[in-house]
Formats: C-alpha cells, sequence, structure tokens
C-alpha cells in the first residue's frame, strides 16, 4: 500500500470515530467501494437507525466510555493525562494542532497526524509516531472495542485499525510501512 493510500485509510479510520451524523450512512455506503469490510455494516446501519447508532457511539466512546479513544485512558487510567500533553507538544513542533474541544490524545488526531506524517515527512517519521503515540495501547483499545460493541461496524474499524498498525492476531506489532 502507498502512503498516501495508507494516510486516506488512517483519515477514513478517524472519520468513522466521530458521532454519527446525518448523512453518515449515505458516505459509509459509498465508501464500502473501496473498502470492502464495510459491506454488511452497512446493511446493518440501515436497519439499526441514526439514534441507536448514536447511542452506540455514546457509549463506547463517551459514557461509559467502554472504550474510550485516548491514549491516557489506556496509559493513565484517564483522560486528559500526560500522553495528552505530549500528543499536544508533538503536534506544535509540526505546526498543527489538535482538535477542537478534545484531549491531543484523541485516537481520531493520532490518526489524522500518522496520515499528515506519511504524507509531508519521511515514511519513518510516521512509523515513530506510531510507536510511540499509540503502538502500546491500541490492541486493548480494539480488543474493548469488539467486546463491547454490538455494532459490526465498530467491530469492523477495529479490526481495520489493527490491520493498518501491522498487529497479527497474536497480538505482535511489526512495522507497518
Amino acid at each position: 500500500m502507498s502512503c498516501a493510500d495508507r494516510a486516506a485509510e488512517l483519515r477514513f479510520c478517524a472519520a468513522c470515530l466521530a458521532e454519527p451524523s446525518t448523512g453518515a450512512l449515505a458516505a459509509l455506503d459509498v465508501a464500502s467501494a473501496w473498502q470492502p469490510w464495510l459491506g454488511s455494516a452497512v446493511r446493518q446501519l440501515m436497519h439499526t437507525g441514526l439514534d441507536a447508532w448514536r447511542g452506540e457511539h455514546t457509549r463506547l466512546f463517551v459514557v461509559p466510555a467502554l472504550a474510550p479513544p485516548f491514549a491516557s485512558a489506556f496509559r493513565e487510567g484517564g483522560i486528559n493525562g500526560t500522553s495528552a500533553g505530549e500528543a499536544q507538544d508533538y503536534y506544535a513542533k509540526l505546526g498543527l494542532a489538535s482538535r477542537e474541544g478534545l484531549p491531543a490524545d484523541y485516537l481520531g488526531s493520532l490518526l489524522e497526524c500518522e496520515a499528515y506524517l506519511l504524507e509531508y515527512g519521511p515514511a519513518h517519521d510516521a512509523e515513530a509516531f506510531r510507536r510511540a503515540f499509540m503502538a502500546d495501547w491500541i490492541e486493548r483499545f480494539v480488543a474493548r472495542l469488539s467486546a463491547h460493541s454490538t455494532l459490526e461496524f465498530y467491530r469492523g474499524l477495529g479490526e481495520r485499525l489493527l490491520k493498518l498498525h501491522d498487529v497479527d492476531a497474536q497480538g505482535s506489532s511489526g512495522s507497518a510501512l
């Protein structure tokens, strides 16, 4: 997979972490043409309804946050810890800012930064970023996502994240690039 294709995949996964909105299902349906893992998930979401999908998103990522998408939640047991500060400092060195209203160690922001590095920096910078900011907790996040999600969409997203970060079924992480 080229760096540009990988960056697009990372950005897509980051977008999938956002709260579902009107039009999200139609966008996923279109994306299923190049994201085959979405096919049956989109069919399930068509029968789920937006309110139920939003409820699942809230339950998983907000309250009670069964799969909190924040590095500090897994590294430090809480949100907005030192991991957020470290990510914020890294973004600042690149001239980037984290998403408004979210701690800097939010997985969506981390994925977008990794994509940015793939596109605008040497590939080894993206690999170093992945190791420094995600490698030690992404598997635990995906395990919780898989265990607690009632929607195939979020379980498929977790599997896609593991593949993009080169984590095999035994949990060993290799070079992602």
